[in-house]
């Protein structure tokens, strides 16, 4: 259902999707590329749910799982901005904020 709502038209609804994957953790490691694929929301970086932004703590919440996937994904990438985003993730992932 989460995953489901990740690509919903309402950005409410594809917020708090990415929230609570976030929250459930490791356990959502199959989520990891649809997560991935919701880092190219394009909500406004300045409205308070931003979607980009919930995905990221929701991939460092699933932690060493998300690794392959987002390595993976940092190589075929094309957005600089969601590059920025997956290499944020996979340093706070390997404890090097």
């Amino acid at each position: 259902i989460f995953i489901q709502a990740l690509k919903d038209k309402d950005k409410y609804v594809r917020y708090f999707a990415t929230d609570a994957l976030g929250k459930i953790g490791e356990k959502v490691a199959p989520a990891v590329p649809a997560l991935i694929q919701a880092l190219n929301d394009k909500v406004p970086k300045a409205q308070y749910f931003h979607v980009p932004s919930s995905v990221a703590k929701a991939l460092e919440k699933i932690g060493k799982k998300a690794l392959p996937d987002l390595k993976k994904y940092l190589k075929m990438e094309k957005n600089e901005s969601v590059k920025t985003e997956i290499r944020k993730v996979i340093a706070k992932i390997e404890g090097k904020k």
